[in-house]
């Protein structure tokens, strides 16, 4: 693979051709372009290969919390997706959408779920951890409440033969939220959200907080989807619109969300790049052409007009049949 953020050098009659080939679409919109749509600017796409509903394979998501938009217009299309019929009680996440749970933000947290899937790793025990008498938490969940320890043992036996669906899959969708990581030491994993203090303050060296850069996020997510690669799985990546809610930099969360998404989509980029079987959907650029007012109030998750017009926009795109309903 080239080095991170490396544009490949072309001669100048491929560049020509580069830029004919698009034709109107190598402009930035003006005024009465076709691609400005509902208040939305839906750059044009060019797919690799379209999603067969019909093989008898499912479609995995996996990724924030923008993946579980996604899911609910592939089930809509008829799609087999295994992660959206899962999920817990409310008692474990009281918030919308029961299989929340399964949310994962990060480069580390994806990759490594991946790995695990496709080798048949076994997670380690010890991220299941005691918060306080019979009282478990799980590290490698995005949140929830803590339960029994044979809950946590059960709800993750629960949560691995769903993964064993992803290497049998025709397509994985994977929605990147973040670079903001916390690594636990002990058992060498990232984790999905901040570490319960009760137990970082029992032992304070477990824990330590990651801002990734493009070179480690790249070097994570590679051998990641290249392994999906090798099972023939084809994989759509993007960039999630919805920022991060809290920043450990220093910084002001605006300026660390924009680093955040920046770093991904360079990423995203050399992934595109160097794996075929891989697509890139810009799902983040094309939210923020509609600026603040393609959020709701809380200025942090996409309104839902915005959402069901740009998932159906892109799933039209790799469901032919879906090109109609469009």
């Amino acid at each position: 693979m080239s080095s991170p953020t490396s544009i490949p050098e072309v001669s100048f009659e491929t560049a020509m051709a580069q830029m004919r080939q698009i034709g109107p679409a190598r402009k930035y919109p003006g005024r009465n372009d076709p691609r400005e749509v509902d208040g939305l600017i839906l750059p044009k796409l060019s797919p690799r290969f379209t999603m067969n509903l019909t093989d008898g394979r499912p479609v995995f998501t996996l990724g924030s919390c923008f993946a579980r938009n996604v899911e609910s217009e592939l089930e809509r299309q008829g799609a087999n997706v295994p992660v959206a019929g899962y999920g817990v009680p409310k008692s474990e996440w009281p918030w919308p959408r029961a299989n929340g749970i399964l949310n994962e933000f990060t480069p580390g947290t994806m990759a490594q779920r991946i790995n695990w899937a496709v080798q048949g790793t076994e997670i380690p025990a010890e991220t299941i951890v005691e918060v306080e008498p019979e009282a478990f938490s799980d590290l490698l969940l995005a949140g929830g409440q803590p339960v029994t320890r044979e809950r946590a043992l059960d709800r993750r036996a629960e949560i691995d033969q769903l993964y064993r669906w992803l290497p049998q899959s025709s397509t994985v969708v994977i929605t990147l939220g973040h670079v903001e990581s916390w690594f636990d030491h002990l058992t060498q994993c990232y984790l999905n959200r901040l570490p319960d203090p009760r137990i970082a303050e029992r032992d304070p060296n477990r824990f330590t907080f990651r801002r990734l850069g493009p070179d480690t996020a790249l070097s994570l997510l590679d051998p990641a989807i290249g392994r999906l690669g090798d099972l023939r799985v084809n994989v759509i990546l993007t960039v999630s619109p919805v920022p991060i809610g809290n920043s450990f930099t220093g910084m002001d969360c605006v300026t660390a969300n924009e680093y955040s998404k920046s770093v991904l989509r360079i990423v995203v980029e050399e992934l595109w790049q160097a794996h075929s079987h891989l697509d890139y959907v810009p799902i983040y650029e094309t939210v923020r052409t509609a600026g603040i007012v393609a959020y709701d109030a809380d200025k942090v998750h996409v309104s839902q007009f915005i959402v069901r017009r740009l998932v159906r926009h892109i799933v039209a795109q790799y469901l032919p049949d879906a090109l109609a309903a469009e």
